[in-house]
């Protein structure tokens, strides 16, 4: 069993589990069966090995990918997470850990035994358009003193000018 990890062409890929089948020599890749039964030739730097199939019970790691719907359970730090739902983004390597976008807005990294399946066929998240940043704010003048007031006396702005 393996997972795909770091591919830039085909990034939706990126999380998702197989089988290693064959080692293609020509080209130098692994021929990966993919759970829907796709088959990709794979740079082996962009495999992971993985362990052994989860315990009755928990999601089969080819079940897991990008845009999947999750419960958190089991959770022992975290107690207070568990049984909120979330939408899987990207599985960190570094890690063995999934990245859980909870409906809360909270990012969390999570190990898949801690994840239940909630909607497997759930297409894969589009990325967000990215929204352009303010428009640079023009500093404000220093607000003056109730005495600076009543006198009428302006604020000495020099110092903020040398900024």
């Amino acid at each position: 069993r393996v997972r795909l990890h770091g591919l830039k062409g085909a990034a939706e890929l990126n999380g998702r589990c197989g089988i290693a089948e064959i080692f293609v020599a020509a080209s130098g890749r692994w021929r990966v069966m993919l759970a829907a039964g796709q088959c990709k030739d794979i740079k082996p730097e962009n495999i992971e090995q993985l362990p052994p199939e989860p315990a009755q019970g928990q999601p089969a790691a080819e079940q897991l990918h990008p845009g999947c719907k999750v419960k958190l359970h089991g959770l022992k730090s975290a107690v207070e997470l568990n049984g909120q739902e979330g939408c899987l983004d990207v599985f960190v390597s570094a890690t063995g850990r999934w990245r859980v976008a909870l409906k809360s807005g909270v990012t969390k990294d999570l190990k898949a035994e801690n994840l239940e399946l909630v909607e497997p066929e759930v297409m894969p998240v589009e990325p967000e358009v990215p929204v352009p940043a303010d428009p640079v704010k023009q500093e404000q003048p220093p607000e003056r003193s109730e005495q600076q007031r009543e006198a009428g006396q302006k604020v000495d702005n020099s110092a903020a000018d040398n900024l």
